[in-house]
């Protein structure tokens, strides 16, 4: 795995609608790396991944693809 990521990171977890979700990084109060739904129909998400180009190769874009992913599948929607 990449380098160690700082320990001043916080991991959130946010719901913009009912059916759009996202998860992000924040490392002093910048969003550093997000995965959300871009797109949502019959109970399916399309998910977009974006890390900051100096937090890339630490695995957050892995840290919170995985934990979204989670989270859809807990409330019944399948992530493509």
């Amino acid at each position: 795995m990449g380098l160690p990521i700082p320990c001043s990171l916080h991991l959130v977890l946010w719901t913009a609608q009912r059916s759009a979700n996202g998860t992000f990084v924040l490392y002093k109060g910048k969003i550093t790396s997000v995965c959300y739904a871009c797109a949502v129909g019959n109970n399916k998400l399309e998910l977009d991944v974006e890390t900051s180009k100096e937090f890339q190769g630490k695995g957050l874009a892995t840290l919170v693809t995985s934990i979204f992913i989670n989270k859809c599948i807990k409330k019944g929607m399948a992530p493509v």
